[in-house]
Parts: C-alpha cells; sequence; structure tokens
C-alpha cells in the first residue's frame, strides 16, 4: 500500500508492518478543508487500496487539532472520541477485544 495519500496539506499515513497488515497512524484534515468531503475521500481510497490488496487495516481512534505556526494558532479537533469512532466505523472498522480495547480493525471486504 502507499505509505501516503495527499489532498491538498490533507493526507493519511500508513505503515505496511507485515504483507497483510497495515496501521492507518494518521489521518490529516487541513483545518480550512474540514467538512467538506476530504477525510472520507482519503479513507476512501485507502480502504479500496486495502481492499485490492488483501490487507487488514488497523487504527488507534484519536481526535487531534492541529498546531499553524504561520498563523501561530491551534485549532480544536473537529470531532468528538464518538463521532470519530462513528466516522471510522461507517467504513467498516471494529473495536478488537481485550487487551487491545482501544484499536479498531478493519478487514478487507471479499471481491
Amino acid at each position: 500500500m502507499k505509505a501516503y495519500r495527499y489532498i491538498g496539506k490533507s493526507c493519511v499515513q500508513i505503515i505496511q508492518s507485515e504483507p497483510n497488515v497495515a496501521l492507518v497512524e494518521e489521518v490529516y484534515v487541513d483545518p480550512e478543508m474540514r467538512n467538506h468531503g476530504v477525510g472520507n475521500s482519503l479513507l476512501a481510497v485507502t480502504c479500496n487500496d486495502a481492499d485490492r490488496e488483501d490487507v487488514t487495516l488497523l487504527l488507534k481512534p484519536m481526535p487531534f487539532g492541529a498546531y499553524d505556526p504561520e498563523k501561530e494558532e491551534y485549532h480544536a479537533p473537529t470531532l468528538t472520541y464518538k463521532e470519530l469512532c462513528a466516522f471510522y466505523r461507517a467504513f467498516g472498522f471494529r473495536f478488537m477485544p481485550k487487551p487491545n480495547q482501544d484499536t479498531m480493525k478493519r478487514k478487507p471486504k471479499e471481491r
């Protein structure tokens, strides 16, 4: 899988630890592009790649903001933890059982 995908200043970063397992390390959407479908687009392409390449995706949902050094401003997270988890569930991610209950997993869809 591609390590990075970009739409403008927004990106998704993937770390493939095994041939059939990859960690979604970061999904970042530029504050000016939030609520315009950019996160949906990035994750949809990532999930499609994972399905095509038969790769299981893992991630830890963590809402985070962003610091803009040019403007010296901090942007708060757009989504709450609950909203972020619902966003990932819409793409087929589910929480894993203990002891990894803070990690979500998405198995590739069968073709």
